[in-house]
C-alpha cells in the first residue's frame, strides 16, 4: 500500500511540473553602431531561470548564437529568417532538459497587413514564430508563438496593429481546432494604448476575448520605460507593452505568478530619471523581461 501511495504522488507531480517562460525584447541586440552590453544581458537573462524565452529585436542572428552556445550550453536557440524593415528577428531560447522543440513555422502573412506577403520574402513588419513544443518531464504538448507587432500610437498605426491582433486571434483558434489545446503567444505587443484603455487597447482586449484567452501582464505594472509625453524632462515613463498570452487552463496548470525583471523592478515601475534606470536601460533594452509562472 506505501509503495502504491509513493507511486501515485510521484505521477500527480510529473502530470503538474511547473513551467516558467518569459518574454523579452532586447532592443536591436548586437546593431552596428549600438551594441548592446553583454555581460549585463547574459546577467539579466541568467537571472530568469525560465524554461523558455520569446526573444525580440535580434537584429544579429549571428552574435546571439555565439552568446548562447558560450554562455548558455544547456540551451537550445531558434531565430526567424525575417525581421521586418529593421532586421529585428524573433526567437525562443529553451532548456534542452526541459523542452523538446518538435516543428517551427515562420508565419510571415502578419508581417504584411495589405496581404501581399508571401513565403518567398521577408515584409516590412516583424513574422510570427510557431514553436511546437513538448515538455520532457510531463509529455505535454504547446504551442509557443513568438511576436513583435507593429510599433507606435496613432491612428495609422492602430489600424495595423488591430489587423495583427486579429490575425493572432484566428490563428490561436484555428490551432485549437487542429487539435493544439495550449497556446502561449508571446513578445512585443507594443499595446501602447493599454494604460490608457483607449481603442488599442479595446481591440487588443477583444483579441483576448475571441480567443479565450488572458495576458499575464494585467498583473504587471509596466514592461518597458520611454522619455514619456515631455521629451526633455528627463523623467522616463513606464508602459505596458509586452505579454505573455494564455489560455486558463494552460497545461492543466494555473498561472501562479508573473513579474518583471530588470529596471522595470528595479525602479518599482514608478517614472524616474533616466540615470537611474542603470545599465539594463541605458545598454541593453528599454524594455524589461517578462516573466509568467505556471503550476
Amino acid at each position: 500500500m506505501k509503495k502504491f501511495v509513493l507511486g501515485f504522488f510521484v505521477v500527480s507531480l510529473n502530470i503538474h511540473a511547473a513551467l516558467q517562460v518569459t518574454s523579452y525584447n532586447i532592443r536591436n541586440y548586437d546593431k552596428k553602431g549600438e551594441g548592446t552590453d553583454k555581460v549585463e544581458l547574459v546577467k539579466i537573462l541568467k537571472s530568469l531561470d525560465s524554461d523558455l524565452i520569446a526573444v525580440e529585436e535580434i537584429y544579429n542572428n549571428e552574435s546571439f548564437e555565439k552568446l548562447v552556445l558560450k554562455y548558455f550550453p544547456d540551451h537550445a536557440l531558434v531565430l526567424s529568417r525575417c525581421g521586418g524593415g529593421g532586421n529585428q528577428n524573433v526567437g525562443f531560447l529553451y532548456r534542452k532538459d526541459k523542452l523538446t522543440l518538435n516543428k517551427v513555422i515562420e508565419e510571415s502573412k502578419i508581417s504584411d497587413p495589405s496581404g501581399m506577403a508571401t513565403s518567398y520574402g521577408c515584409s516590412s513588419l516583424r513574422p510570427a514564430l510557431l514553436g511546437f513544443f513538448t515538455q520532457i518531464e510531463t509529455k505535454k504538448h504547446f504551442v509557443a508563438i513568438a511576436v513583435h507587432l507593429k510599433a507606435g500610437s496613432g491612428a495609422k498605426n492602430y489600424r495595423k496593429r488591430a489587423w495583427q491582433y486579429r490575425f493572432l486571434g484566428k490563428m490561436v483558434r484555428e490551432l485549437r481546432l487542429a487539435g493544439h489545446a495550449d497556446v502561449l503567444v508571446m513578445g512585443d505587443f507594443n499595446t501602447t494604448g493599454f494604460d490608457d484603455k483607449d481603442q488599442d487597447y479595446k481591440n487588443f482586449s477583444k483579441m483576448l476575448n475571441t480567443s479565450g484567452t488572458e495576458t499575464a501582464s494585467a498583473n504587471i505594472q509596466c514592461t518597458s520605460y520611454w522619455r514619456g509625453k515631455i521629451a526633455n524632462d528627463d523623467i522616463e515613463e513606464p508602459s505596458v507593452l509586452d505579454h505573455v498570452v494564455h489560455n486558463s487552463n494552460f497545461l492543466n496548470m494555473k498561472l501562479a505568478d508573473s513579474f518583471v525583471g530588470s529596471h522595470c523592478k528595479l525602479a518599482s515601475c514608478q517614472e524616474t530619471y533616466n540615470s537611474t534606470l542603470g545599465t539594463s536601460y541605458l545598454d541593453v533594452s528599454d524594455h524589461c523581461p517578462v516573466t509568467a509562472r505556471f503550476e
